[in-house]
């Protein structure tokens, strides 16, 4: 299936319904990121400059049940960050049926999204990741999670170990529990903030745009922090506790770790990497760096 080409040959229609100015058609234009393995994104352009990126949301094996549903509630999480002034793209809202998502023939009732392009100004290699950077990352995580303190979204993750675990028991490591999270604090969590899914700034030593909550849902908040350290401190299956430190460190001088949060976040973290390893972006040996991990005796964190 070309998909470029069928959005193309579909593209005036998709501009009206998500209400883009009349009468761009002649000077719009279309081209692929290339970037992304699951979701294929494209920008569209108007007068030669990039105004909004168009998603089509192929991650479909990894749902249950209604999936354009659940992109439905994924973009209305993004919509309520935006809403809460943090830096998520504005999600575009079709003009005929009050929804984010459209579909159009040819595509395999593949839903997609059409929201405001926001500029990589910078990437990675603009940059030295340094303890501002982690810092910066530990800020916006906390910051997420109390601007969704007032979100009536309510919906399940879509992406969880034991969902994968269903469909290769066999390859769960050995020994592998489900950490004790019934009692911690919960909120709607983005579950994948990564250095693929934020851009970050050196000059303003900040965050400037979040992206891609496809796999958010309700969850306990350390665990999405949990979720984050692995991501962004794991390098060649090894853990830097130095930086992932600087994360928890930073994340609680805005929201304080409980002290059930803090036992449970090695845990945590090693059930984050049993997910990666059950999706075969993490080796058997690497896994291994995680059972004995702890950080009772090298991390300071706030406790309230």
């Amino acid at each position: 299936m070309d998909i470029q080409a069928i959005i193309s040959q579909y593209l005036p229609v998709i501009l009206s319904n998500y209400n883009i100015g009349p009468g761009v058609n002649n000077n719009v234009e279309l081209s692929k990121i290339q970037a992304g393995q699951q979701n294929n994104n494209y920008i569209i352009s108007i007068a030669g400059k990039p105004a909004y990126v168009l998603t089509a949301h192929m991650g479909t094996k990894w749902f249950d049940g209604d999936y354009t549903r659940q992109i439905e509630n994924y973009m209305g999480y993004a919509t309520h960050l935006n809403d809460k002034g943090l830096p998520t793209p504005r999600i575009l809202e079709s003009s005929q049926q009050n929804t984010y998502t459209m579909q159009i023939p040819g595509m395999d009732n593949i839903p997609m999204t059409v929201a405001e392009y926001i500029p990589h100004i910078h990437v990675e290699s603009d940059y030295q990741k340094d303890t501002q950077y982690y810092q910066a990352i530990g800020q916006t995580m906390a910051e997420m999670h109390l601007a969704v303190a007032d979100c009536h979204l309510e919906y399940a993750p879509s992406l969880t170990t034991e969902k994968l675990s269903q469909q290769n028991p066999n390859l769960l490591p050995e020994g592998y529990t489900k950490p004790p999270t019934a009692n911690l604090p919960a909120a709607l969590c983005h579950l994948d903030l990564k250095p693929d899914n934020f851009s970050y700034d050196p000059a303003t030593t900040s965050i400037y745009a979040i992206f891609d909550p496809n796999r958010s849902g309700i969850a306990p908040m350390v665990e999405d922090l949990a979720h984050t350290v692995f991501f962004c401190c794991t390098t060649n299956g090894q853990l830097n506790t130095d930086t992932s430190q600087i994360i928890i460190s930073s994340y609680s001088q805005i929201r304080p770790l409980t002290m059930p949060e803090t036992k449970v976040l090695p845990s945590l973290i090693r059930n984050v990497a049993s997910k990666i390893f059950l999706l075969g972006e993490l080796e058997a040996k690497s896994l291994a760096n995680f059972s004995d991990l702890s950080f009772e005796s090298t991390l300071s964190i706030s406790l309230r």
